[in-house]
């Protein structure tokens, strides 16, 4: 499954390496949001940044993509016991 951030100015997901397979799911998904006009970022990305973003409350949503998963939202992220919980927004910049 690949991953993917939404993020107030961003969707970031992690870039393409050995444990980071390409799918068609990931990239009709990458396709569809630049055409779209989203800015979109292929980069490590670590939970020390998703912890800042939720803080700022500029993580607006995550979902995983892949075969067996299509799209799926993820409801919640926790590190270090702490809850990143988000409340989707139609429109981020409101």
């Amino acid at each position: 499954m690949n991953v993917f951030f939404v993020l107030k100015k961003e969707v970031v997901t992690p870039a393409l390496n050995g444990s980071i397979l390409a799918g068609g799911m990931r990239d009709s998904v990458l396709q569809l949001l630049r055409a779209e006009g989203m800015a979109v970022s292929e980069r490590r990305i670590t939970m020390s940044e998703l912890v800042e973003y939720h803080r700022r409350g500029e993580l607006i949503e995550a979902f995983g993509t892949g075969t067996a998963a299509v799209i799926s939202p993820i409801g919640e992220l926790a590190y270090k016991g702490r809850s990143l919980g988000y409340q989707w927004r139609p429109n981020p910049e409101n």
